[in-house]
């Protein structure tokens, strides 16, 4: 049973609903091949979940080092019309990073300019009068490794209920500018959160 608070964090009820799919007991093994290869940026996945998964995996042979920059970038929100009459006004922006090539990459992230891993996944949200923003780090080096045609996807969970939630949004019109590391999205959806 998840915590109370938990429940609120869409990647933690997706990291035990993967748990359940995999029909493993939530102190289970963590297969890092799912919840960090096929999974990552859907559920969350901790020191805790890291560590039990194993090591990493060597990028693959013949992968070639490229900047973001050879990435296909998109941005989605769904549901497109996010409101409290739809899922109880929870909604999420969907930041995409698409390797165009039939080569497997290695994309080289660039320093984040501070102590910390280099920025993968972020968005910047503005409208009426807010902006809000946030930069995903590389913390694994999977984020960075990209299968030939691979699409890598990272869920960010918000809210219509500003202050109850760490990702509450205020109702009111909104640009959704995702991005892969310095790669900006073309024609970031403008969506209009309602009450």
């Amino acid at each position: 049973m998840l915590a109370s608070e938990a429940v609120e964090s869409g990647a933690v009820v997706r990291h035990e609903m993967l748990h359940a799919l995999l029909g493993r007991a939530k102190h289970g093994t963590h297969p890092r091949a799912q919840f960090v290869g096929r999974c990552g940026g859907v559920v969350a996945c901790d020191d805790d979940c890291l560590a039990d998964g194993g090591p990493p995996p060597r990028p693959a042979a013949g992968a070639v080092a490229v900047s973001p920059e050879a990435l296909e970038v998109a941005v989605t929100v769904t549901p497109p019309a996010p409101g409290s009459a739809s899922l109880d006004g929870y909604f999420m922006m969907i930041v995409t990073a698409r390797n165009r090539t039939t080569s497997p990459l290695l994309v080289q992230l660039p320093p984040s300019g501070d102590a910390g891993a280099p920025v993968s996944f972020r968005y910047v949200i503005e409208g009426g009068g807010y902006r809000f923003s946030y930069d995903m780090r590389a913390d694994v080096p999977e984020v960075a490794q990209f299968a030939a045609g691979e699409v890598k996807e990272f869920v960010f969970d918000f809210r219509n209920q500003p202050g109850n939630t760490p990702f509450g949004l205020p109702p009111g019109t909104y640009r959704f500018s995702g991005a892969y590391s310095e790669v900006w999205a073309p024609a970031p959806p403008t969506v209009t959160v309602s009450p």
